[in-house]
């Protein structure tokens, strides 16, 4: 095993072929593979290259390295070598984080700064506000992703505001303003917002957001998430949608996994295309009328009994009711546009209602307790077909079947069918004998 001592702090060790990075002695980092192979013809290139960022960014090779491209070119201890090389050059030049990748730099000058290395705290604040003065958008946008602006104060942030050109600004609040509307627990958040109000107040007060509690949630794209399954955060489950009413311009809303026993709040979103309410308590679907312009609701896994109050839906495409407690299908004859429509896991007993829906593609109405396959005649464009885990009785062979491709599977195997327009009509069907699926039917 080579090993190699930068400073007192820090220690390179080749182990498995790999370069690792130790301080004091415990294990930090591993050497990521940026050994760029510039032929000597093409060095005046990347002369207005500023940082082995933007050499690694113009040469390519993030992207190789992302996509797992990166063909190794010479052996794993003359890479250690190179690395030894680079990080004593990184040391000797106090910190220069252009010297080395800003993956490896600034975390390397933070934990160093952490362990109280007195050169190290000289540069490390100098280096972040050095780099976004260099207004390399990929730097940028890591040094506010990986939180290293939220360790300047107040006063150097101002310092910062002020010394930036207008461009560099404008280009690191918009950053700052796209972060915010990540997942990101409050606290961070609140820091993002307190950074943007000093680079640019006026963005971050026009910035739209709801509040909940404690959580103040940032519209991006004109779309609104509000999940209670969130890993990075959990915030108390809603009981009811308020504090919608500014956010007109939302074209996608989800409220999802929380405690809604009904549909309201909605009165003032006339843009809404996309609603995803599933998982909750709503027991009827009511509160929509002003939702003309929906294309895509996801009610699924509720406890709606009765489809009904979606007639004048009539832009709808997608329809998700499934996992609900429904026993017939009914009020959709005005939805012609629908593409597809999801009843899985309800309560079911017969294929009905479905007369209107010429444009339908795909249908799910697995895990109900349907018998016969029936009321399908006028599904014209039907492409795929779930009915899984029914009570079919029997199935109708036939060596005929033409397109589109349809698939019936039963858990039991056995088949029902009373459409034989439907039948002769969409015939390239996939034959399935005990749990295996054919193309053609079995010979025997």
């Amino acid at each position: 095993m080579a090993e190699f001592e930068v400073n007192r702090y820090i220690t390179l060790k080749l182990e498995d072929e790999k370069t690792n990075i130790y301080i004091n002695d415990k294990h930090f980092i591993l050497c990521k593979r940026l050994l760029i192979n510039i032929p000597y013809s093409k060095i005046e290139s990347f002369d207005h290259n500023n940082s082995l960022d933007e050499i690694a960014v113009n040469s390519r090779l993030t992207e190789q390295i992302q996509n797992s491209s990166f063909v190794r070119t010479i052996s794993p201890e003359e890479e250690f070598m190179a690395h030894c090389s680079n990080l004593q050059a990184w040391a000797e030049n106090d910190f220069d984080t252009d010297i080395l990748h800003s993956n490896i730099a600034f975390p390397l000058l933070k934990k160093l700064t952490e362990l109280g290395y007195h050169k190290a705290r000289r540069v490390f604040k100098e280096e972040i506000v050095r780099r976004c003065l260099g207004g390399y958008e990929p730097v940028l946008i890591f040094l506010v992703q990986a939180h290293y602006l939220e360790l300047l104060n107040d006063e150097e942030l101002i310092f910062l505001s002020k010394i930036l050109e207008p461009k560099g600004k404008s280009k690191l609040s918009e950053i700052i303003a796209d972060t915010l509307k990540k997942d990101f627990p409050e606290k961070v958040k609140q820091s993002f917002y307190r950074i943007l109000l000093i680079f640019d107040g006026k963005l971050a007060k026009n910035m739209l957001y709801v509040e909940y509690g404690e959580e103040r949630f940032f519209v991006n794209d004109n779309a609104l998430y509000l999940t209670g399954r969130s890993k990075l955060y959990r915030i108390k489950s809603l009981m009811e949608i308020k504090g919608l009413n500014k956010l007109d311009c939302l074209s996608s809303l989800t409220i999802q996994d929380h405690s809604l026993s009904k549909i309201n709040g909605l009165e003032k979103l006339f843009n809404l295309e996309s609603l995803d309410l599933s998982s909750n308590n709503i027991k009827s679907i009511s509160g929509l009328s002003e939702c003309s312009k929906l294309k895509a609701l996801n009610l699924g896994d509720n406890k709606i009994k009765e489809i009904n109050n979606i007639e004048f839906l009539s832009r709808l495409e997608n329809l998700s009711l499934s996992s609900n407690k429904i026993t017939k299908i009914a009020g959709l004859h005005h939805l012609k546009n629908l593409k597809s429509l999801s009843l899985g896991d309800n309560e079911i007993t017969k294929i009905e209602g479905l007369d209107n829906l010429i444009n339908l593609e795909s249908l799910d109405i697995s895990r109900n307790n349907i018998t016969k396959i029936e009321g399908l005649d006028n599904l014209v464009n039907l492409k795929t077909l779930y009915m899984y885990g029914n009570e079919l009785q029997f199935f109708v062979k036939d060596p005929l079947f033409r397109e589109p491709f349809i698939v019936y599977q039963h858990k039991r195997g056995s088949w029902s069918c009373s459409c034989p327009y439907w039948i002769r009509h969409n015939r390239d069907c996939v034959h399935i004998k005990q749990k295996k699926i054919y193309r053609q039917i079995p010979k025997n």
